[in-house]
């Protein structure tokens, strides 16, 4: 069996997606520091904070900087993700990939992602022999946007914005894996299909 290899994007498209993570990161923190290092003085007291402001002030404040923080945080974890997630690899011996995967809806302008920071989310092969779950997630149109691969308690996820339809990969799975693996797909809302 010649290995099929499923990268989590092609080259242009990690480069699309990491360049509009860069720049929510960068918009975010731009406005975001400059008003945190004034809320801060006022915090510690190097700035006189006005009459009216109460403790409870500063302690919603920081949860507001937080919720404004939270797009290039997640930003940030899509990127290095994204870049750092080598591609899932089917071959002779089994799967071998991580639960990092990204998937494309209907639109190619909107993605999902799974597991969001992938530093540290080793790959991992599970056997063919040794697959107890092989779940899909399809569209309207009937491709296949994601795959999940279940062996006991590890799992392996394949999504990607490189290739619009897993089905080739799925079928070849199915192909490989016990008969008792197979699940049918499950719609955008877990419609199964």
């Amino acid at each position: 069996m010649d290995p099929i290899e499923i990268p989590v994007a092609s080259a242009i498209g990690r480069l699309v997606v990491i360049a509009c993570c860069v720049l929510i990161v960068w918009a975010v923190l731009w406005w975001w520091w400059a008003k945190f290092t004034i809320f801060l003085n006022t915090v510690s007291g190097r700035t006189l904070r006005k009459p009216e402001t109460k403790n409870i002030h500063m302690i919603l404040g920081f949860i507001v900087y937080a919720i404004i923080l939270a797009p290039a945080a997640i930003a940030t974890f899509i990127g290095v993700g994204i870049a750092t997630t080598a591609p899932t690899l089917i071959s002779s011996t089994g799967v071998m990939g991580t639960t990092f995967a990204c998937e494309g809806l209907p639109s190619f302008i909107i993605f999902t992602c799974s597991t969001p920071f992938s530093v540290g989310n080793r790959q991992k092969t599970i056997p063919w022999n040794e697959i107890d779950r092989v779940e899909c997630t399809s569209r309207d149109d009937g491709t296949i946007s994601a795959l999940h691969i279940h062996s006991g308690t590890r799992q392996i996820e394949i999504g990607s914005f490189a290739i619009r339809d897993l089905r080739g990969a799925h079928d070849v799975i199915l192909a490989h894996a016990p008969r008792s693996a197979a699940r049918s797909c499950q719609g955008a809302f877990g419609a199964g299909q």
